[in-house]
């Protein structure tokens, strides 16, 4: 049980974890495939894990991590193109396998670091109650039990999207082999409406539930291109085992 000022405790058995900073951001020591280095708790990443490209390359890692499939990712630094990968990630005592990891070699905003390894995001943290002392620099990682070991599922509909208006989701990317690639859709196409459900009414949350579906799903997108309505079947399968 960690202690803390007051006599509060966290439940279970916490795991103190030094921190440092980046401007606003902690930073603790993790494990990417084995190899120890520098990670950013961003708890504004809604994934597992974003791969540092400096840091892959000077560790033997970014060849066959741009092996992976192209995906784009978005937060307030607006795109970022990047390819999802599996890796293990190993962090205050917990081993994660082959959790979903995006590879970035982005050269500006928050995925282009010169020093760190990665950035570490909610779907990781969802297996912890997390304690921040920051007087102490320490984060306290108290795990959650039981811990949900089932793989972590990926985008089954081979596209990235974004919201840049309320009532259309933007498509960034599509892999040509993929569903959504072989439903004939492309990028900038805009969905207006999945499975009769108006898109202004749907969070990326809800779409990205949606395409987790289990293979053989089938999604109905009402899309526009160049302003002319069209209409096609996305059928979901696994793209990344």
């Amino acid at each position: 049980r960690s202690p803390w000022p007051g006599g509060a405790v966290l439940t279970g058995h916490g795991v103190p974890v030094a921190i440092s900073f980046t401007d606003d951001q902690p930073i603790f020591r993790a494990k990417i495939d084995g190899i120890a280095g520098d990670n950013g708790l961003d708890t504004g990443n809604s994934g597992s894990l974003v791969v540092q490209g400096r840091w892959a390359q000077k560790n033997g890692l970014a060849e066959q991590m741009r092996k992976g499939l192209l995906a784009s990712g978005f937060g307030a630094g607006g795109a970022s193109r990047n390819w999802a990968n599996r890796a293990d990630l190993e962090l205050a005592g917990t081993t994660f396998r082959h959790v979903v990891a995006h590879y970035s070699e982005d050269r500006k905003g928050a995925f282009s670091s010169r020093t760190e390894a990665g950035n570490i995001g909610n779907e990781i943290y969802e297996s912890f109650t997390l304690g921040f002392d920051y007087g102490r620099n320490t984060v306290w990682f108290d795990p959650v039990q039981p811990r949900h070991e089932a793989q972590q599922v990926y985008s089954r509909a081979g596209m990235s999207v974004y919201k840049a208006s309320t009532d259309a989701f933007t498509i960034a990317t599509v892999q040509p082999e993929g569903p959504a690639g072989k439903a004939g859709l492309k990028a900038e196409d805009l969905i207006v409406a999945v499975n009769g459900t108006p898109s202004a009414t749907l969070s990326g949350w809800d779409l990205k539930r949606m395409v987790r579906e289990p293979p053989g799903t089938q999604m109905r997108l009402d899309f526009t291109r160049g302003g002319e309505k069209h209409a096609t079947i996305v059928t979901l399968r696994e793209l990344l085992p």
